[in-house]
């Protein structure tokens, strides 16, 4: 541990503010702890690729080599500012990541469900909470045969930390055609995500409901899980905004 620190500093970023970077012993072992970890990620990626045979894998390959870059990048950041393009940049690259696979195991469930024999392909609605209400909102976004979509606690616990997911939903609120309710509990993280969705689609004068209900429980986590503790609250909105929507 008593190593001397080495430091450099590269012409990138900004005019007048290159990117100072320094390694030193502590930043060294936790580089060490990101390697391995990452090795092992790579093993079990490689067999997870070979599953997916005949899809494409380089948008999913790049998002992950970014975020790994990005991760050592915050470890040997010398300064605030490069410090700040690491970390945004692992944490867009990181919510990519988790989006990309998971939106298209949802798009697909969709084309599946709406080839079962005996389902109205056109009435077909989408919920989801919390992460899921994410996807809800980007599923709505892709698939425009979707009738209807109920998000619960969207975005609530990263809504305020990411500029990104912000702008990414409210792009998909202001593209989706079917009707969307916003729902949480007022005690939930961050009422903030179905307040700011909920004003650009007034704005845009598009079809939707939003329903911030009383606090739930003691937590910001009770709060959060009004899906599940709270149903009397909102499964008479719920169920009218569906019926309104859907059945007709």
């Amino acid at each position: 541990m008593g190593q001397i620190a080495q430091s450099i500093v590269l012409p990138l970023g900004l005019p007048d503010l290159p990117f100072h970077l320094r390694l030193d012993s502590l930043s060294a072992f936790f580089l060490l702890l990101l390697g391995v970890t990452a090795a092992g990620i790579s093993l079990f990626s490689a067999g997870y690729f070979r599953d997916s045979e005949g899809s494409a894998p380089g948008l999913l390959c790049l998002q992950y080599h970014t975020f790994l870059a990005a991760m050592a990048l915050v470890l040997i950041a010398d300064d605030a500012y490069v410090f700040m393009v690491a970390w945004e940049s692992m944490a867009l690259s990181s919510y990519f990541l988790v989006t990309t696979d998971h939106l298209q195991d949802v798009l697909a469930a969709l084309s599946f469900l709406k080839a079962v024999p005996g389902i109205d392909s056109h009435r077909i609605a989408v919920a989801g909470h919390s992460f899921g209400g994410q996807l809800t909102l980007l599923a709505a976004e892709r698939d425009r045969t979707v009738r209807a979509a109920v998000a619960f606690g969207a975005a609530a616990a990263s809504w305020n930390r990411s500029t990104e997911l912000r702008e990414r939903l409210l792009t998909a609120v202001r593209k989706a055609t079917a009707p969307i309710m916003l729902v949480q509990a007022e005690n939930d993280y961050s009422t903030a995500p179905s307040r700011a969705l909920g004003e650009e689609l007034k704005r845009l004068n598009k079809p939707h409901l939003v329903k911030i209900y009383p606090p739930v429980g003691q937590s910001l986590d009770d709060g959060h899980n009004l899906l599940y503790k709270a149903i009397p609250q909102w499964e008479d909105d719920v169920f009218k905004f569906l019926n309104q929507h859907v059945t007709r």
